[in-house]
C-alpha cells in the first residue's frame, strides 16, 4: 500500500489523465469555466490538479502560437496528438511549418529523408494531415480567424498542395 504522499501523487496523476480526455470543460465558454474554478477552494489537491490540467488544455493554442519551432517538433507533436487539440491549433502549427516548401521540394512531407534537417518537421506535417483526414481534431472555429491573412493565403501555390486535407484549408480560403 502506497504511503499518503504517494497516494496523493497518484490521485493528481489520475486527475491529469482524466482531464486530458475531457471535452466538456475544455469547450466550456470562459465565463462558465471561471465559475467552475471558483468552486475549487484548494483543499482537495487532486481536484485542484484536475482544474489545472484543464487550464493547460485550454492553453494549447496559445502555447503553439508562441512556440519557437527551431526547438524541434517534440512539443508540437505532443500537442497535435492531444485529444483536446483543436483544428484551429493544428492549422496554426501546420501553416507555420510552411508545408508548401515540403511539397515543392520533395513532392510531399512524407518523402523527406530521415537524414534531412527538416525530417522531424516533415513528420509533424504528416501527423497533422493524417489526423485532419480522419476528423480527429476538436472544433473551435473562433480560433481560426487572424491566423493567415488573405495576402498570405494567395501566396500559397495551388499545386501540388491539392494533396493537403480540406480541413486544413477550412477558414483560410
Amino acid at each position: 500500500m502506497p504511503n499518503e504522499q504517494r497516494q496523493l501523487e497518484l490521485e493528481k496523476l489520475a486527475a491529469a489523465v482524466c482531464a486530458a480526455h475531457d471535452r466538456y470543460y475544455y469547450e466550456m465558454d470562459e465565463e462558465d469555466f471561471a465559475d467552475e474554478l471558483e468552486d475549487d477552494d484548494g483543499e482537495d489537491e487532486a481536484y485542484t490538479a484536475w482544474h489545472q490540467a484543464i487550464l493547460r488544455q485550454r492553453d494549447l493554442h496559445f502555447l503553439m502560437t508562441h512556440y519557437n519551432y527551431d526547438a524541434g517538433a517534440g512539443l508540437p507533436l505532443w500537442v497535435i496528438a492531444h485529444p483536446a487539440c483543436t483544428l484551429a491549433t493544428a492549422q496554426q502549427v501546420y501553416w507555420l511549418c510552411q508545408p508548401a516548401a515540403f511539397y515543392q521540394d520533395h513532392g510531399s512531407p512524407q518523402n523527406v529523408q530521415e537524414d534531412s534537417i527538416h525530417f522531424h518537421i516533415a513528420r509533424l506535417l504528416v501527423a497533422i494531415e493524417e489526423k485532419a483526414r480522419s476528423g480527429g481534431f476538436a472544433q473551435a472555429p473562433e480560433h481560426i480567424a487572424a491566423m493567415l491573412d488573405a495576402d498570405e493565403v494567395a501566396q500559397i501555390p495551388a499545386a501540388p498542395l491539392d494533396k493537403i486535407p480540406a480541413a486544413l484549408w477550412q477558414g483560410l480560403v
